[in-house]
């Protein structure tokens, strides 16, 4: 993300990869929203945002099936 023009694939790629790494973190240490930034700051881009509703959903399932993500 440090990049100037960081490449979307390659960190949609490597944030998929570390989504476990990330919600243990989150769930079981609760950091500060200051402190994920810096963390991870492709967290909090748009393609990240829906990337990770997305995965939410799908782990949830069934409370998120009448939500159309795509028509966002």
């Amino acid at each position: 993300m440090k990049k100037q023009n960081p490449s979307g694939v390659v960190i949609s790629s490597k944030m998929d990869q570390t989504f476990p790494l990330r919600r243990r973190e989150i769930v079981e240490a609760g950091p500060p929203v200051k402190a994920l930034k810096e963390w991870w700051p492709a967290l909090f881009t748009e393609r990240q945002v829906f990337a990770e509703f997305k995965e939410f959903a799908k782990k949830n399932g069934q409370r998120f099936q009448s939500l159309d993500v795509q028509s966002w």
